[in-house]
């Protein structure tokens, strides 16, 4: 269910950290990014599975997003994703993984189809 606070509450966090020059967990991008979409294109089963578990800090998150040689571009983006059976299988580099170090869960930004 969350704290029930607006995006004004996330800012002001964002800014304390700042000023306490914390930037150690990325907690933006666990709470503000990550969190977002698995709640906007997660299944249920996934939103049952890991937004709980972000809210109380038991799981930290990152997303695998810049490549070498394109960065943060995702048009460029050449990491692919195809489907073998029932799951898929990623190729492809990424870098900069913010909490990439000590997450315990990464989207993976990549292609999947032809485009």
């Amino acid at each position: 269910g969350g704290s029930g606070v607006d995006r004004l509450y996330s800012m002001i966090l964002i800014e304390e950290q700042a000023y306490a020059m914390d930037s150690s967990t990325g907690f933006s991008l666990h709470s503000d990014i990550v969190a977002n979409y698995i709640n906007n294109f997660g299944n249920e089963e996934q939103k049952q599975k890991w937004l709980p578990k972000m809210a109380t800090g038991e799981t930290v998150t990152a997303i695998a997003m810049t490549e070498p040689g394109t960065g943060s571009d995702l048009q460029a983006v050449r990491t692919t994703a195809v489907l073998d059976g029932d799951e898929y299988v990623i190729n492809g580099s990424k870098i900069f993984i913010t909490n990439g170090y000590l997450c315990d869960m990464a989207i993976v930004v990549c292609k999947t189809g032809n485009s």
